[in-house]
């Protein structure tokens, strides 16, 4: 779907069947919205009324809430971090779990990574499983710092986006800071 909408880079987002129009005003969403309209029906797209939310402050798009230029997790997501049971943990599906969940935290929790580290190699097939107090240690302090979370702000125009990449004989991966 990515391909129907190219050029319009600047006020639509696409997620495999999630479209999101952002405008700075009524006016120009109004005109935004003509545009998604007309892709729509030149390629035979269909529209489902019960997703579909107009002129919108807030939305809620993949994880994240977002309005007024601010990003946040979604309270569910916060929840299950906070909620899982700990027992789950010693269990490397249980630990996998709550890693993956982690994942969208990620980018609200500077060197989560780093932080995460010992929890991780729980989850290798050599690894030690056992968890230590250092590990539950490391738990709650993830537990506590997603309690307070700060909320992400869309940078100002004109912003320079930082992409750091690293690479090693097997791949390379990099992220927009």
């Amino acid at each position: 779907m990515d391909d129907y909408f190219r050029g319009t880079e600047d006020f639509i987002a696409v997620h495999i069947d999630d479209i999101v129009v952002f405008s700075e005003n009524k006016e120009q969403h109004a005109r935004h919205l003509e545009a998604m309209l007309s892709i729509c029906e030149k390629w035979g797209l269909v529209l489902s009324p019960t997703k579909m939310k107009i002129a919108v402050q807030e939305i809620q798009f993949l994880d994240a809430v977002i309005e007024n230029r601010r990003i946040k997790l979604q309270p569910h997501i916060i929840k299950k971090i906070i909620s899982f049971d700990e027992e789950k943990l010693k269990e490397k599906a249980g630990m996998r779990s709550w890693l993956g969940i982690l994942n969208y935290a990620r980018s609200y929790i500077p060197k989560l990574d780093t932080l995460l580290g010992p929890l991780y190699s729980k989850t290798s097939e050599h690894g030690d499983k056992r968890l230590k107090s250092s590990d539950y240690e490391i738990i709650r302090k993830v537990k506590q710092a997603v309690q307070q979370l700060p909320d992400l702000e869309l940078p100002p125009e004109g912003s320079y986006i930082i992409f750091e990449t690293d690479g090693c004989m097997e791949g390379w991966g990099g992220v927009c800071k």
